[in-house]
């Protein structure tokens, strides 16, 4: 008996229906976006065609008809759409919870939103889904290995575990700390009551002990023969005496086996546990990967030991514990002091400032966006400012809505890059200049620049000012005004930060020249940048609920988008109370991964692009979208139905867990007139599934994967 049984048959939720390959119809009497037909009403057909009567407006996908309202993408808008509809999108936008009946009762008007709107930001479900929007907004997400090989180097190189070997979770958990850093420090300071502008020029990050190694390690010496350290294969001494100059044990390292071992070693020996051998190392970026849980080779078979033991690379518990990579505290980075050495772990567990070389501002700075956004002797920090630009002002030099200026001083302009007169020269006079921001400090492998500059020149919109500092760049990128409306200046990092979370809520772009837009904008800069006084505006806006129409409908439709991949997986890890129950949010930097979390790794993912003002937010459902998203679902079902641990439905209560299901996976409260449907479509498959003789555990996660791939859990805006 397969696990899930395949009945051949649809939910249909009201005129909402998902058909067994998957295609999504929406709204009382519209087509489903499998085939993009346009619908007039009726209830629709699994593959995607036409209904049969109604009121639904012509569009590229979807288009809701009387009952939901609204329009389909690129259609124009014809009903508002209903309440039901419109909460289960904001909530579970803000935190991946469905609606209750309660707050459906309670949303009356935009005002009454609003307050709903408050309380949702107050769970810590919405911290969760801001961390994820604030590390993808600002571009610290994407991150590999080998975009590393320039400021931790390679060969050795801090990153260049061999073999990807590594032992417990220390080197996956510092690659999710640097994903989430920047992200919980835009927290931290809207917590703290501060103008959201400050992240344009902060000092402070949140970091963890390890994240705080890491950032000490790009800036240690490429010293692999200037000191010498030792590695007990049996043994681990204490690290107080290990760093202790007093102490016998002085710098002498040691071995204690890990719980979970990643990545596979040739085969041979590799000493561990065996305390008669005692290897000799050199330098810090050989010991830095001992922080990590792995310690190379002894032996001249390119062996990074220079005693010849013999001894292979093998992992180790890391020297980074679990405590030091959750204990996020608030950093300041400063220049002066004495700098910590990474691999000083007690010293930097004790302290909240951090003596830095390199100047660290703002999200433009950070290792992972360096990373990311690699520099070389060619490019010269052009495509870091650049994408500096898009991170803060939705706006780089290539897509800029006004002409470039000449900024006041030439610092920097590489006069047979691009030569006076020549279209090169267009971008070339102001981007040459704003590089400089980050030549004065940083060389092309963004480490310390030996032969610092001191001067450098910003061009960008209205502004045009010489500086010198990394903060004076932030501070200039605060002042750019947006006038793409005459008589009608926003200030542009508030109509940038307006435009991310419309792409977050809608998947796709409000227009700029809309005064809605413009109002919501607008309305957070007068009350001093307040980042909850955006998402409050937004959210409760028609550009969001679409209650009435807009001028962006007008131009571009309403669009019904997909859930994506971190969408979905929030949504089902917090309605079932399993914390990544995708497997996604610890990173597999060696490429090591479950089977969930490759199947959740199909499923389209926002992102970002080089160049691009607009993040990467798919709205269509495809058929590689239905076929993840089916096999995702159906993996969960294994893990919450009769598991072996952390059962969420027990067969044994089969009734009540189709009605959760109803309410909780599929958010279909049960004042909403689609309910009663959605129950009996549910409560159908279970029963067809027992008649096809499937157990009653087969039967029921058959059940949970229908209601997990239904339209309302699959699909934003239905």
């Amino acid at each position: 008996m397969k696990l899930f049984v395949r009945l051949g048959t649809v939910l249909v939720l009201g005129g909402a229906l998902l058909g067994c390959n998957g295609q999504i119809g929406s709204g009382g009497g519209s087509t489903s976006t499998g085939t993009g037909s346009p619908g007039t009403g009726g209830s629709g057909a699994a593959t995607g065609t036409p209904g049969t009567g109604g009121s639904g407006a012509t569009g590229t996908g979807a288009s809701y008809g009387t009952t939901d309202g609204g329009a389909g993408n690129g259609g124009g808008f014809t009903t508002p759409l209903s309440t039901f509809a419109a909460l289960r999108k904001i909530k579970n936008v803000l935190t991946g919870l469905p609606p209750t009946d309660a707050e459906v009762a309670a949303a009356t008007d935009a005002t009454a939103l609003q307050s709903l709107i408050n309380g949702w930001m107050a769970l810590p479900q919405y911290n969760d889904k801001m961390i994820f929007f604030f590390s993808n907004a600002f571009q610290q997400s994407s991150l590999a290995v080998l975009n590393f090989e320039f400021q931790l180097r390679m060969r050795p190189g801090a990153f260049d575990l061999p073999y990807g070997i590594f032992g417990d979770t220390a080197f996956p958990m510092l690659f999710q700390n640097m994903q989430q850093s920047f992200a919980r420090t835009c927290l931290q300071i809207i917590s703290s009551g501060q103008p959201f502008t400050n992240i344009l020029t902060t000092k402070q990050f949140m970091m963890t002990t390890a994240l705080m190694s890491m950032y000490m390690q790009i800036e240690m010496p490429y010293d692999i023969h200037t000191f010498n350290w030792q590695f007990n294969h049996g043994t681990r001494p204490a690290l107080a005496d290990t760093l202790d100059p007093t102490s016998p044990n002085y710098m002498i390292w040691g071995y204690v086996a890990p719980t979970t071992t990643t990545g596979k070693g040739p085969s041979g020996t590799t000493c561990a546990g065996d305390a008669t051998k005692i290897s000799t190392y050199p330098g810090n970026t050989n010991l830095f990967h001992l922080l990590l849980g792995v310690v190379d080779r002894d032996s001249t078979n390119n062996g990074q030991g220079s005693t010849d033991l013999g001894c292979m690379e093998h992992a180790i518990q890391p020297y980074i514990t679990p405590a030091d990579t959750s204990d996020w505290r608030l950093v300041t980075i400063t220049n002066t002091g004495t700098p910590i050495n990474s691999y000083d772990l007690p010293s930097l567990r004790a302290t909240s400032t951090l003596t830095s070389k390199l100047p660290r501002v703002s999200f433009f700075t950070t290792p992972p966006f360096l990373a990311i956004w690699n520099t070389n002797d060619s490019n010269q920090h052009r495509v870091t400012a650049n994408q500096a630009l898009l991170g803060a002002l939705n706006e780089g030099f290539t897509d800029a809505t006004a002409s470039i200026p000449t900024p006041p001083s030439a610092i920097g302009l590489d006069g047979t890059h691009a030569v006076t007169g020549t279209v090169c020269y267009t971008c070339h006079k102001a981007l040459d200049p704003m590089r400089q921001f980050w030549g004065n400090s940083y060389d092309y492998n963004d480490q310390v620049n030996t032969k610092p500059g001191t001067s450098a020149s910003f061009g960008f919109g209205n502004v045009t000012q010489n500086g010198t500092t990394l903060v004076d760049f932030g501070t200039f990128v605060g002042q750019v005004t947006d006038t793409q409306v005459d008589g009608q200046p926003v200030n542009r990092f508030a109509m940038a930060m307006t435009q991310k979370l419309c792409f977050f809520a809608n998947s796709a772009q409000c227009e700029e020249t809309d005064p809605e837009m413009r109002r919501i904008a607008l309305a957070f800069q007068t009350a001093n940048y307040d980042f909850p006084t955006l998402v409050r505006q937004l959210f409760s806006s028609p550009l969001v609920t679409s209650a009435s129409d807009t001028a962006t409908f007008d131009q571009d439709g309403v669009t019904i988008s997909i859930t994506r991949r971190d969408q979905l997986c929030a949504a089902l890890s917090n309605r079932l109370g399993k914390p990544d129950v995708c497997g996604i949010l610890m990173p597999t930097p060696t490429g090591v991964t479950t089977a969930i979390n490759r199947l959740s790794g199909s499923i389209v993912a926002d992102a970002f692009s080089r160049g691009s003002q607009l993040p990467v937010t798919p709205s269509d459902p495809n058929l590689f979208f239905r076929a993840a998203s089916e096999l995702v679902c159906e993996a969960v079902a294994a893990t919450v139905v009769d598991a072996t641990s952390g059962t969420v439905y027990a067969s044994s209560s089969y009734q009540t867990a189709i009605t959760d299901m109803v309410t909780n996976i599929m958010g279909i409260p049960s004042t909403d007139p689609h309910y009663a449907a959605a129950l009996q479509a549910l409560q159908n498959h279970y029963t067809a599934a027992i008649a096809a003789k499937a157990t009653a555990t087969s039967a029921l996660r058959s059940t949970f994967a229908a209601a997990c791939q239904s339209p309302t859990s699959l699909a934003l805006g239905i």
